[in-house]
């Protein structure tokens, strides 16, 4: 035990060391300090946090595609959970368990799994519903990517010489000490006892840390090969997640010195107890209504998945294929086409214009992120304003044509409804817009179409004015000054096209 000897001797110059005496002749040398960082120190606490949680997270997109998720769906769910994550954790050890520590002061440690895992679990619940996302297999996959984040994690403990468990006699064969755990007056104390006794033996603690990681290790495996073959519902893997956890937590904390105590009992073992109970129980109803609903079908095999991924992996695909230009002109653009002919032509509606300029709207915008991601840009047809004149709160036309516009390339400035012929010139003047688009759907408000149609011929009279509503003919519109009636939202672009697109006003 000469390692044992050098801590008990150099731990008033506070040389970090940990020993294992049971197993290793010589003593462990840890700096807490990984590596200096613009004259900052970086502690292995950190790093080796985030090492588990880099990991959890690739591991994560890599397991995905097996529980039927998208990537990208995955990737916005994971940050916003980690983010929480580690304010819930900061939080829950700031509250409950050391209150006097400044919140902001990270460097110094105080993390509690417990609080970041309720806080991710909440965040990304929150996440997956304003995205649409299924949340029961994301919650699956977010269960593993725990367990792995967990077991590494866990050595943060091991470098800061922390939660680690209750003295032995000496015998235990992975026992450990260090400068830091001989001074705990519990493992004084106990030192103190066998010193009385006279049996040469020293007091050494169970490490705790080593336990939960090899109990988190375990249960990755074994969830891991699990949910490949015998899962049958969505959540069963989060479930047993909780239910593995909460069983290891529990005989862990019970050998810990540190833990916060309601009364007798210790709040961990409460809270690990509770995850037994509530994730075994819902584990086992879960596997009942499997049973007896026998057309149940997991979210991977539902027609809904498979449309979204088959979507989502056709785009991915044709983004690697073809230039993003092409995949505009030959692909997007002749889709609205065809749907604003339909409208025409009254094979189509409102509806299915709508819904295809949103669908048309979402591929811009993919292709557009593309293109910001390679460090390229959108080529732009030009800047188009539009408005609904002043006296008139009906919008629904002009929002059509605000979509279509900017899915066929356009820079579109939507100054509302109800806007003054004053806001309205005023802002053609300011852009020098070459286009200006006025919507009215009362017989009322057509008087104000014609008054800003007059201040913007006064003020600008380079822009084109188009001019469409249910009150409105190609007559009245030619009546009130206005350059075009576009009697649907496809007319407009059509003319937008005409005049901004092929060698017409820029």
């Amino acid at each position: 035990m000469s390692g044992l000897l050098n801590i008990l001797t150099e731990s008033v110059n506070e040389v970090p060391r940990i020993e294992f005496p049971n197993l290793f002749d010589k003593s462990i040398i840890v700096n807490r300090v990984a590596f200096n960082l613009f004259g900052v120190d970086i502690y292995w606490y950190g790093v080796i946090i985030a090492v588990g949680v880099i990991l959890a997270f690739i591991y994560a997109m890599h397991k995905c595609k097996q529980f039927g998720l998208i990537p990208d769906h995955v990737f916005d769910v994971a940050f916003v959970a980690i983010i929480f994550g580690f304010i819930g954790a900061r939080a829950y050890y700031c509250i409950f368990i050391d209150t006097d520590i400044n919140f902001f002061d990270l460097r110094h440690g105080g993390l509690a799994i417990y609080g970041g895992i309720i806080a991710a679990a909440i965040a990304a619940a929150i996440t997956c519903v304003i995205h649409k996302v299924n949340l029961p297999a994301m919650f699956d996959v977010g269960g593993l990517g725990l367990l792995i984040g967990q077991c590494i994690g866990r050595w943060g403990n091991f470098v800061n010489q922390e939660a680690y468990g209750a003295p032995t006699a000496g015998s235990l064969p992975w026992g450990m000490t260090g400068t830091t755990i001989i001074n705990d007056p519990v493992v004084v104390a106990k030192q103190a006892e066998l010193d009385a006794a006279g049996n040469g033996l020293f007091a050494l603690v169970h490490p705790c840390f080593l336990y939960e990681s090899l109990w988190c290790l375990i249960g990755f495996i074994a969830l891991h090969f699990y949910s490949k073959k015998l899962k049958t519902f969505d959540g069963e893997i989060f479930l047993l997640y909780i239910t593995w956890y909460g069983l290891g937590r529990f005989w862990i904390e019970a050998l810990r010195t540190d833990s916060l105590f309601i009364g007798p009992f210790k709040v961990s073992q409460i809270v690990a107890g509770g995850c037994v109970i509530v994730g075994l129980a819902l584990f086992i109803l879960g596997k009942i209504f499997k049973t007896k609903k026998r057309g149940y079908v997991m979210y991977k095999d539902s027609e809904a998945c498979k449309e979204k991924n088959e979507a989502y992996y056709a785009r991915q695909k044709m983004l690697e294929e073809k230039e993003p230009l092409e995949i505009i002109n030959t692909e997007l653009v002749p889709a609205l086409d065809i749907v604003g002919k339909g409208f025409e032509k009254g094979t189509m509606f409102l509806p299915q214009l709508l819904m295809s300029a949103e669908a048309a709207k979402a591929g811009f915008a993919a292709v557009k992120e593309f293109m910001e991601a390679k460090g390229s840009d959108q080529q732009k047809k030009g800047t188009v304003v539009i408005a609904t004149v002043k006296g008139d709160i009906h919008d629904i036309g002009k929002n059509i044509v605000k979509v279509l516009l900017e899915n066929y390339g356009y820079d579109v400035i939507d100054l509302g409804k109800d806007v003054p012929p004053e806001t309205v010139a005023e802002k053609v003047v300011e852009i020098h817009a070459p286009l200006l688009g006025l919507s009215a759907l009362m017989t009322t408000t057509v008087v104000n179409m014609e008054e800003t149609i007059r201040q913007v011929r006064k003020a600008a009279p380079w822009c084109k004015i188009v001019v469409g509503g249910a009150v409105l003919t190609k007559e009245y519109a030619d009546m009130i000054g206005a350059d075009y009636y576009g009697k649907d939202a496809m007319q407009t672009v059509y003319y937008a096209e005409s005049l901004l697109n092929n060698g017409g006003a820029k």
